[in-house]
């Protein structure tokens, strides 16, 4: 068991059982969970509330994923390449790869 500063149903710090120091009026030391993490879980009505992440929708999850592969080639960059393959210019094999990855998420857009 850790010990955690609880001021409403923030968990503010969490320290070991021994280690607590005095605190005023608003915050209490109350005894938690080892796997307990403050700034993410909460304490509601004298129980920890684990911190769950929320699910993204399809359509946040392709938009995350359109900016992770804005990383490794831009939107103008892409643009780019596409016109130089129109033209039937060779290109490095990794090039047209990431090319042909980000078109196929593009394309796969919710």
């Amino acid at each position: 068991m850790k010990k955690a500063l609880i001021q409403g149903t923030r968990i503010c710090q969490i320290v070991n059982p021994g280690d607590e120091f005095p605190v005023s009026s608003g915050l209490s030391w109350v005894d938690v969970a080892d796997d307990t993490v403050a700034d993410k879980d909460t304490y509601v009505s004298g129980d920890v509330v684990k911190f769950v992440p929320p699910t993204l929708t399809a359509m946040e999850a392709w938009l995350a994923d359109m900016a992770a592969s804005d990383k490794t080639m831009t939107r103008i960059e892409e643009d780019i390449i596409g016109s130089i393959l129109v033209l039937d210019a060779t290109l490095p094999a990794d090039v047209i790869a990431k090319y042909n990855a980000k078109k196929a998420l593009r394309a796969s857009k919710p």
